[in-house]
């Protein structure tokens, strides 16, 4: 699935541990740790997500991509992209970068 064009999906990881999040119409939070790295990519392990609950408009991507980011299991950058891979075959999530 991808957001709908008017709508975005943000993370932006800091140096300190923590992950801020636009999620539609909704902010959220959490906090990453790196792990090791190993031929598919790197280890990566996202905490719950503390989100707003704004009624967004549908389509939206926000409430699932909050969901989903605790099972995140690595990730990589490829292309200026970053590519975050869910645990189990669950699916990939691809960010972009945000043109200013």
């Amino acid at each position: 699935r991808r957001p709908a064009p008017d709508r975005t999906v943000t993370a932006t990881f800091e140096a300190d541990g923590s992950l801020a999040l636009k999620l539609d119409c909704n902010r959220g939070t959490s906090t990453w740790e790196q792990g090791a790295h190993h031929a598919t990519g790197s280890g990566l392990t996202i905490g719950p997500v503390a989100s707003t609950r704004a009624l967004c408009p549908e389509p939206t991507m926000g409430a699932f991509v909050a969901r989903s980011l605790p099972e995140v299991a690595s990730y990589m950058l490829r292309d200026g992209k970053l590519f975050l891979a869910l645990k189990m075959d669950g699916g990939i999530f691809e960010f972009a970068p945000v043109q200013p």
